[in-house]
Protein backbone atom coordinates (compact mmCIF):
# COMPACT_ATOMS: atom_id res chain seq x y z
CA UNK A 1 0.00 0.00 0.00
CA UNK A 2 1.80 3.36 -1.07
CA UNK A 3 1.04 7.09 0.14
CA UNK A 4 2.21 10.33 0.57
CA UNK A 5 3.09 12.98 3.01
CA UNK A 6 3.41 16.70 2.12
CA UNK A 7 4.63 19.21 4.92
CA UNK A 8 6.01 22.76 5.11
CA UNK A 9 7.41 24.46 8.09
CA UNK A 10 7.69 28.17 8.35
CA UNK A 11 10.59 28.04 10.58
CA UNK A 12 13.35 30.66 11.34
CA UNK A 13 16.10 27.86 12.69
CA UNK A 14 19.25 27.37 9.87
CA UNK A 15 21.43 24.69 10.06
CA UNK A 16 24.95 22.81 9.20
CA UNK A 17 25.48 19.48 7.41
CA UNK A 18 26.04 17.78 10.51
CA UNK A 19 22.59 18.39 12.08
CA UNK A 20 21.28 17.25 9.26
CA UNK A 21 22.19 13.59 8.70
CA UNK A 22 22.62 13.29 12.19
CA UNK A 23 18.73 13.99 12.22
CA UNK A 24 18.17 11.77 9.12
CA UNK A 25 15.42 9.11 10.23
CA UNK A 26 16.06 5.17 9.33
CA UNK A 27 12.84 4.22 8.85
CA UNK A 28 11.55 3.61 5.72
CA UNK A 29 8.64 5.82 4.26
CA UNK A 30 6.42 3.46 3.65
CA UNK A 31 6.23 2.84 7.31
CA UNK A 32 6.27 6.03 8.34
CA UNK A 33 3.45 6.72 6.16
CA UNK A 34 1.52 3.80 7.83
CA UNK A 35 2.17 5.58 11.28
CA UNK A 36 1.07 9.04 10.43
CA UNK A 37 -2.14 7.22 9.21
CA UNK A 38 -2.62 6.11 12.91
CA UNK A 39 -2.04 8.84 14.42
CA UNK A 40 -3.33 12.01 12.40
CA UNK A 41 -6.62 11.98 13.97
CA UNK A 42 -5.37 12.13 17.43
CA UNK A 43 -3.21 15.54 18.03
CA UNK A 44 -2.93 18.41 16.01
CA UNK A 45 -1.00 20.55 18.77
CA UNK A 46 1.70 19.98 20.58
CA UNK A 47 3.43 21.94 24.15
CA UNK A 48 6.35 21.16 26.12
CA UNK A 49 6.52 21.41 29.75
CA UNK A 50 8.66 22.91 31.66
CA UNK A 51 10.06 19.88 33.04
CA UNK A 52 10.23 18.46 29.82
CA UNK A 53 12.71 20.61 27.97
CA UNK A 54 15.07 20.47 31.28
CA UNK A 55 15.27 16.70 30.37
CA UNK A 56 15.45 16.87 26.91
CA UNK A 57 18.82 18.98 27.30
CA UNK A 58 20.20 16.21 30.09
CA UNK A 59 18.85 13.21 27.55
CA UNK A 60 18.33 13.87 24.25
CA UNK A 61 20.61 16.50 23.13
CA UNK A 62 20.30 20.64 22.62
CA UNK A 63 17.28 22.69 22.27
CA UNK A 64 16.78 26.54 22.36
CA UNK A 65 14.05 27.17 24.12
CA UNK A 66 10.11 25.19 24.39
CA UNK A 67 8.77 26.54 21.08
CA UNK A 68 12.07 24.61 19.30
CA UNK A 69 10.85 21.33 21.14
CA UNK A 70 7.48 21.81 20.35
CA UNK A 71 8.20 22.34 16.51
CA UNK A 72 10.36 19.56 16.64
CA UNK A 73 7.61 17.27 17.90
CA UNK A 74 4.81 18.57 15.68
CA UNK A 75 7.72 17.85 12.79
CA UNK A 76 8.20 14.15 13.71
CA UNK A 77 4.37 13.30 14.75
CA UNK A 78 3.51 15.01 11.12
CA UNK A 79 6.00 12.70 8.82
CA UNK A 80 5.30 9.71 10.93
CA UNK A 81 8.76 9.40 12.73
CA UNK A 82 6.69 9.41 16.28
CA UNK A 83 4.56 6.17 17.82
CA UNK A 84 2.08 5.84 20.85
CA UNK A 85 3.18 2.62 22.70
CA UNK A 86 0.93 0.91 24.21
CA UNK A 87 3.43 -1.14 26.36
CA UNK A 88 3.95 2.26 28.59
CA UNK A 89 1.96 2.06 31.72
CA UNK A 90 1.62 6.26 31.20
CA UNK A 91 1.10 7.61 28.06
CA UNK A 92 4.38 7.67 26.32
CA UNK A 93 5.79 6.97 23.03
CA UNK A 94 8.93 6.34 20.75
CA UNK A 95 10.40 8.81 18.13
CA UNK A 96 12.17 6.89 15.81
CA UNK A 97 12.42 4.05 18.04
CA UNK A 98 14.63 5.50 20.04
CA UNK A 99 13.81 8.47 22.26
CA UNK A 100 11.80 7.69 24.80
CA UNK A 101 8.88 10.45 25.52
CA UNK A 102 5.76 10.73 27.82
CA UNK A 103 2.57 12.86 27.49
CA UNK A 104 -0.69 14.22 28.31
CA UNK A 105 -3.59 14.96 26.65
CA UNK A 106 -4.61 18.69 27.38
CA UNK A 107 -7.38 20.93 25.71
CA UNK A 108 -8.68 18.58 23.33
CA UNK A 109 -6.18 17.56 20.17
CA UNK A 110 -3.49 19.05 22.32
CA UNK A 111 -0.58 16.64 22.92
CA UNK A 112 1.71 17.88 26.12
CA UNK A 113 5.37 16.19 26.11
CA UNK A 114 5.57 16.03 30.20
CA UNK A 115 8.77 13.95 30.28
CA UNK A 116 11.89 12.56 27.93
CA UNK A 117 13.82 9.52 29.37
CA UNK A 118 16.32 9.46 26.36
CA UNK A 119 18.15 7.76 23.59
CA UNK A 120 17.77 3.52 23.80
CA UNK A 121 20.87 3.57 21.35
CA UNK A 122 22.80 5.74 23.83
CA UNK A 123 21.67 4.37 27.09
CA UNK A 124 21.18 0.55 27.13
CA UNK A 125 19.19 0.26 30.25
CA UNK A 126 16.52 1.59 28.36
CA UNK A 127 16.12 -0.91 26.21
CA UNK A 128 14.12 -3.13 29.03
CA UNK A 129 12.18 -0.06 29.85
CA UNK A 130 9.42 -2.04 32.12
CA UNK A 131 11.96 -3.27 33.79
CA UNK A 132 13.78 -0.25 34.81
CA UNK A 133 10.86 1.60 36.28
CA UNK A 134 9.87 -1.43 37.99
CA UNK A 135 13.46 -1.29 39.70
CA UNK A 136 13.71 2.43 40.50
CA UNK A 137 10.18 1.97 41.86
CA UNK A 138 11.73 -0.79 44.02
CA UNK A 139 14.24 -0.03 45.10
CA UNK A 140 14.23 4.01 45.01
CA UNK A 141 17.98 4.36 43.29
CA UNK A 142 17.70 6.92 40.53
CA UNK A 143 18.90 5.73 36.95
CA UNK A 144 21.90 8.16 35.31
CA UNK A 145 19.83 8.65 32.04
CA UNK A 146 22.18 11.96 30.72
CA UNK A 147 23.36 12.05 27.37
CA UNK A 148 27.02 10.16 27.49
CA UNK A 149 28.57 12.05 24.63
CA UNK A 150 27.37 15.58 23.15
CA UNK A 151 25.37 15.58 20.12
CA UNK A 152 24.19 18.23 17.13
CA UNK A 153 21.00 19.51 17.25
CA UNK A 154 18.17 18.00 15.85
CA UNK A 155 16.71 19.84 12.31
CA UNK A 156 13.36 20.94 11.10
CA UNK A 157 12.82 21.09 7.59
CA UNK A 158 11.04 23.49 5.84
CA UNK A 159 9.32 20.94 3.54
CA UNK A 160 8.95 17.47 3.41
CA UNK A 161 7.88 14.89 0.95
CA UNK A 162 7.63 11.54 1.37
CA UNK A 163 6.60 8.76 -1.27
CA UNK A 164 5.81 5.03 -1.48
CA UNK A 165 4.46 2.81 -4.46
CA UNK A 166 5.31 -0.38 -5.81
CA UNK A 167 8.09 -1.16 -3.41
CA UNK A 168 9.76 2.25 -4.32
CA UNK A 169 10.13 4.81 -1.53
CA UNK A 170 11.70 8.43 -1.70
CA UNK A 171 12.27 10.82 1.30
CA UNK A 172 12.94 14.05 0.96
CA UNK A 173 13.86 16.92 2.83
CA UNK A 174 15.22 20.66 2.58
CA UNK A 175 16.20 22.73 5.41
CA UNK A 176 17.57 26.47 5.91
CA UNK A 177 21.34 26.82 5.58
CA UNK A 178 23.67 30.09 6.47
CA UNK A 179 24.81 29.62 2.63
CA UNK A 180 21.00 28.86 1.12
CA UNK A 181 19.69 25.68 1.23
CA UNK A 182 20.23 21.69 1.75
CA UNK A 183 18.13 18.78 0.46
CA UNK A 184 18.50 15.59 2.26
CA UNK A 185 17.38 12.18 0.15
CA UNK A 186 17.24 8.90 -0.07
CA UNK A 187 15.54 6.81 -2.09
CA UNK A 188 14.77 2.90 -1.25
CA UNK A 189 14.10 0.11 -3.91
CA UNK A 190 12.28 -3.25 -2.16
CA UNK A 191 12.84 -1.71 1.21
CA UNK A 192 17.08 -1.71 0.05
CA UNK A 193 18.40 1.81 0.45
CA UNK A 194 19.85 2.58 -3.05
CA UNK A 195 20.58 6.48 -2.54
CA UNK A 196 21.31 8.82 0.11
CA UNK A 197 22.54 12.00 0.43
CA UNK A 198 22.78 15.90 0.86
CA UNK A 199 22.39 18.37 -1.88
CA UNK A 200 23.82 21.77 -1.69
CA UNK A 201 23.17 24.92 -3.45
CA UNK A 202 25.60 27.55 -3.99
CA UNK A 203 28.37 25.25 -3.32
CA UNK A 204 29.09 21.46 -5.22
CA UNK A 205 27.03 18.89 -5.12
CA UNK A 206 27.45 15.51 -4.05
CA UNK A 207 25.65 14.62 -7.10
CA UNK A 208 25.64 16.24 -10.76
CA UNK A 209 22.13 17.72 -11.19
CA UNK A 210 20.51 18.71 -14.47
CA UNK A 211 20.09 23.04 -13.98
CA UNK A 212 16.55 22.91 -14.58
CA UNK A 213 16.23 20.98 -11.24
CA UNK A 214 18.51 23.12 -9.70
CA UNK A 215 16.24 25.72 -10.29
CA UNK A 216 13.21 23.76 -9.24
CA UNK A 217 15.03 22.76 -5.96
CA UNK A 218 15.77 26.79 -5.17
CA UNK A 219 12.87 28.53 -5.69
CA UNK A 220 9.67 25.94 -6.49
CA UNK A 221 7.64 25.37 -3.41
CA UNK A 222 5.65 22.44 -5.09
CA UNK A 223 7.28 19.29 -3.09
CA UNK A 224 5.68 16.36 -5.38
CA UNK A 225 6.99 18.25 -8.25
CA UNK A 226 11.10 18.61 -6.56
CA UNK A 227 10.28 14.91 -5.35
CA UNK A 228 9.17 13.13 -8.26
CA UNK A 229 11.42 14.63 -11.03
CA UNK A 230 14.17 14.01 -8.22
CA UNK A 231 12.86 10.53 -7.88
CA UNK A 232 13.08 9.89 -11.98
CA UNK A 233 16.61 10.97 -12.33
CA UNK A 234 17.91 9.39 -9.10
CA UNK A 235 15.98 6.32 -10.47
CA UNK A 236 17.46 6.76 -14.05
CA UNK A 237 20.98 7.29 -12.98
CA UNK A 238 21.39 4.62 -10.37
CA UNK A 239 19.64 2.11 -12.40
CA UNK A 240 19.63 3.12 -16.12
CA UNK A 241 15.72 1.94 -16.10
CA UNK A 242 13.15 4.30 -15.70
CA UNK A 243 11.62 5.07 -19.01
CA UNK A 244 10.01 8.74 -19.44
CA UNK A 245 7.18 9.52 -17.30
CA UNK A 246 4.64 12.02 -18.03
CA UNK A 247 5.36 15.31 -15.99
CA UNK A 248 2.68 16.52 -13.29
CA UNK A 249 1.18 19.69 -13.49
CA UNK A 250 2.31 22.28 -10.89
CA UNK A 251 -1.22 23.01 -10.04
CA UNK A 252 -4.73 22.45 -10.80
CA UNK A 253 -4.95 19.36 -9.63
CA UNK A 254 -7.36 17.13 -6.85
CA UNK A 255 -5.33 15.08 -4.51
CA UNK A 256 -6.87 12.16 -6.52
CA UNK A 257 -5.62 12.66 -9.58
CA UNK A 258 -2.18 14.17 -7.74
CA UNK A 259 -1.80 10.64 -6.25
CA UNK A 260 -2.59 9.09 -9.74
CA UNK A 261 0.34 10.90 -11.43
CA UNK A 262 2.52 10.01 -8.66
CA UNK A 263 1.72 6.25 -8.57
CA UNK A 264 2.32 6.38 -12.53
CA UNK A 265 5.67 7.72 -11.78
CA UNK A 266 6.52 5.32 -9.37
CA UNK A 267 5.22 2.42 -11.91
CA UNK A 268 7.80 3.51 -14.50
CA UNK A 269 10.40 2.04 -12.26
CA UNK A 270 10.32 -1.49 -12.35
Amino acid sequence: MGGVIFQTYEIPYTYERDSIVYSTSKTLPARRIAQFRQLKKKFNEFQTSAHGIKRWRERVGPADDLHYINHLFKYFYETGRVTIENEFENLGGLIDDDIIYFFEPSEEKTLVLTTFYGRISDNLVLRNFKYLMKYVKHTGEKANLALSHPVPKLAIPTDVCIMSYNENELAFEKYNSESGFLYNLTFYEEGREVFSGILESGSNWDIKLPDQMINQLKYNRKQYLIASDLLGFISGKKNDIVKKAPSIPASGMSNDELLGALRLRFSKIK
